[in-house]
């Protein structure tokens, strides 16, 4: 079983591939496709934080220490400035990533981004919704950053993804940002899920298109 305390040594020492692999053994997710995905250079580091703030949640409710510490690392993320390898721009602080991000050209690139941007929109918002309402100040200061941070995520996914991009979607990264993002209530006001569903119907992977049978039933 992995524990609060073999999530926090993998986080420490980085060893990002590895956690995403614990986390996601036990059938948590039911295409090995895209699992693969989420090991790509570019996406594992978030999505490594962000599978491992989800089991977070589930092992233990209420503020941790760990939990702070990977909202602050996801948030990190979604609002720098640079261009390293593991950044997933959720949250725009300037005009030129701002710019990329509307054009849409994260979905067009095979390096994981997109899908690494659901895990990380998908854990905040699980994360905002247990700890509403703030214990304290630190924790409302906090929601209110996380608040901020996925409403503009979800708005940059929400354009991103419409009828006529599906071409250009693919169904790898439509499986992610479902699985991670389709039970959430501020999710579905602003992405197009019936989109996914029906690019999942057209994937070549069975694993993918039982999952979208289920989802659409």
């Amino acid at each position: 079983m992995l524990s609060l305390r073999h999530i926090e040594r993998m986080v420490e020492s980085k060893a990002y591939p590895r956690l995403v692999q614990r986390i996601l053994a036990n059938g948590r997710c039911e295409s090995p496709r895209a699992i693969e995905r989420l090991l790509e250079p570019r996406a594992v580091s978030p999505a490594a934080l962000g599978l491992a703030l989800q089991r977070v949640l589930e092992l233990a409710y209420g503020p941790l220490p760990l939990a702070g510490q990977l909202i602050r690392m996801l948030l990190a993320l979604t609002t720098s400035n640079g261009e390293g390898d593991n950044q997933v721009i959720i949250s725009p602080s300037s005009r030129r990533i701002s710019a990329r991000a509307v054009a849409g050209q994260d979905s067009l690139s095979p390096n994981g981004s997109l899908s690494a941007k659901a895990v990380v929109l998908g854990s905040l918002l699980k994360w905002g919704h247990q700890a509403d309402p703030p214990r304290t100040p630190e924790q409302a200061s906090l929601i209110s950053r996380v608040s901020f941070a996925t409403e503009r995520g979800l708005i940059e996914l929400g354009r991103q993804i419409t009828p006529e991009s599906m071409d250009t979607i693919d169904p790898i990264d439509a499986f992610i940002i479902h699985w991670q993002l389709g039970e959430l209530t501020a999710a579905k006001k602003r992405i197009d899920f019936h989109s996914l569903i029906h690019r999942l119907n057209r994937a070549s992977d069975r694993a993918m298109r039982s999952y979208a049978y289920a989802a659409a039933a």
